[in-house]
Order: C-alpha cells, then sequence, then structure tokens
C-alpha cells in the first residue's frame, strides 16, 4: 500500500513537472496573443487545442501550486503615504487594474496589466448609494462591515477582499466608469454581487460559462465598454491591458484616473493616460 502511494506521488510531482515546464517554456512568448478573427481554424472551428487541453486536464489542481509561485510582496506595499493617497482618490465602481507581484501567473498572462478588481466604496458610500439595501448585497453585509470593500475574482472565486489587495502589488491604475446615477450605481452593485461564488477560470477561457476570470467579470458587469475577445495561448481570452486600451483611446465611458508605479525604494509616482499608454502590450497581426 505504502509503495502504490509512493508512486503515486511520483507520478503526480512527474506530472507537475512536465505541465510547468511547459508553460514556463512558453513565457517567451507570453505577451503574443491575437485578434479573434486571427485564431487558427482548429479554434474557429470549435476545437480545443492541447494547450487549453493541458490546463482543463491539470489546471485545477495545479492552479494553487502556480499561485503560491510568487514574491512574498508586491513593491507598493511599504511606500508611504501611498495607502491614504489611494483612499482619497478612489471612488465607488471604479475598476482598479494591477500589475501583480512577481509570480508564475503573471509571467503566463499576456497583459502588462495582470489583475482587475472593483473598489466598491466605504460603507457609508454604498449606503448613500442605496446598494446596502439590495437582495443581492445584504447577505454580504458582515463581510462589507469586517472590511472587505474589493470585490475580484482570484483564488477560488468571486469574492470579497480586504483594501490590502489593492496595494500589495507592483503598478496600480484607477480607471474611472462614467457615473449615469443611483440607478446605474445599483445595477452595477447588483450585476457585481450576482456573481460573488462563481468559479475562477484557471483556463483563462472567455468560452467556458460556468467559470470567471477577473477581467471575464469585468467585461460582464460593464458590457457598456465593448471589451473584445482576443486569442492567447491556445484559447480565447479577454486580457486586462485591453480594458486600459479602451480608457487611454478616449471613450466617453471610462477614463484613467491615476497610474502609480515605484520611484524611489521608499516613493511612488503618480502619472496619467500617457505613461498607461506606454505599457501597454498590444494584439500582433496575423501571420
Amino acid at each position: 500500500m505504502v509503495e502504490g502511494v509512493q508512486n503515486h506521488l511520483r507520478r503526480w510531482r512527474a506530472a507537475v513537472a512536465v505541465l510547468l515546464a511547459l508553460l514556463v517554456a512558453g513565457c517567451a512568448t507570453q505577451k503574443v496573443y491575437f485578434v479573434e478573427e486571427d485564431a487558427p481554424a482548429y479554434a474557429r472551428e470549435g476545437r480545443t487545442g492541447p494547450l487549453l487541453a493541458l490546463t482543463q486536464a491539470f489546471g485545477g489542481a495545479l492552479s494553487p501550486v502556480v499561485r503560491n509561485l510568487a514574491a512574498p510582496h508586491g513593491e507598493l506595499i511599504y511606500r508611504e503615504g501611498l495607502a491614504d493617497y489611494l483612499k482619497s482618490e478612489l471612488q465607488p465602481l471604479d475598476i482598479v487594474l494591477v500589475r501583480s507581484r512577481p509570480a508564475l501567473t503573471r509571467a503566463l498572462i499576456t497583459s502588462h496589466f495582470t489583475h482587475a478588481i472593483v473598489w466598491l466604496g466605504t460603507e457609508e458610500e454604498m449606503r448613500r448609494a442605496g446598494a446596502l439595501s439590495l437582495p443581492q448585497v445584504r447577505p454580504f453585509a458582515d463581510e462589507l462591515a469586517a472590511g472587505r470593500p474589493v470585490l475580484e475574482s482570484a483564488g477560488n472565486a468571486v469574492r470579497l477582499s480586504p483594501f490590502s489587495e489593492l496595494i500589495d502589488v507592483d503598478e496600480i491604475v484607477i480607471l474611472r466608469m462614467r457615473n449615469r446615477g443611483a440607478q446605474w450605481q445599483r445595477a452595477k452593485y447588483a450585476a457585481l454581487f450576482e456573481y460573488l461564488g462563481t468559479p475562477f477560470d484557471y483556463n483563462f477561457d472567455v468560452r467556458d460559462n460556468t467559470r470567471l476570470t477577473c477581467a471575464e467579470l469585468i467585461a460582464l458587469v460593464f458590457p457598456e465598454l465593448g471589451i473584445p475577445v482576443r486569442f492567447a495561448r491556445g484559447r480565447y481570452a479577454i486580457i486586462p491591458d485591453d480594458i486600459a486600451r479602451i480608457a487611454v483611446g478616449g471613450s466617453p465611458r471610462i477614463a484613467v484616473r491615476r497610474y502609480i508605479w515605484p520611484d524611489t525604494p521608499q516613493s511612488y509616482a503618480v502619472g496619467g493616460r500617457s505613461d498607461v499608454r506606454a505599457v501597454l502590450t498590444a494584439p500582433q497581426p496575423s501571420g
């Protein structure tokens, strides 16, 4: 029995090693992606390629392992005054893009900005908007009161998270949606909270309707942005950089409010739209 367990563990370690080797081998081209129309024929025909099949087979089991291969903290977490600055700048329903702390997951995402979250606002701001009385929001009153003003798809599911999720990163972009009034706000809050608990899409496959990545969540809740679908690493996907690209392109619906990155070891720099534009990835031409 013991020998059988050991053999099983050896096979599991071998599978992990093979998958990680394949993933890391693809890092050299991780920023390469294409417009939806330039996907290969097999994808357009609805067939699954080998890389997506691999993550479908092993992604669920390996996701916690890969997530843990990360630096302890992001570069911005200890910058003096940054927490207070962010709290003064953020407004309810801001979309915040971050470049996450160095990690294997970051290396595998085809985007400069690697995570997208929504800042819900303070309890008082949500109360003024009429959000706390919504049936979708009421079950989460205790979590909000405990200090979880961030809504994101991360870890295992769409969840509420503490403020530290915003600041324990390498770079931050605050994007502001055009506020269309209290009714619009309540509709967005209701939509966001409807998705709480939805499993995280570790396949990063936009055509899997049962799971959501962080960027897929933004695309669903804010369809007015018209975030495009790309083809990246063997699957159709939503790329976080595309959310920023819409904002820097002069959209009337969303704008860059602030871009924050490390300056000196003790301080941070603040920029705007042109600084964001300079770091964004872009889809490659076909052929």
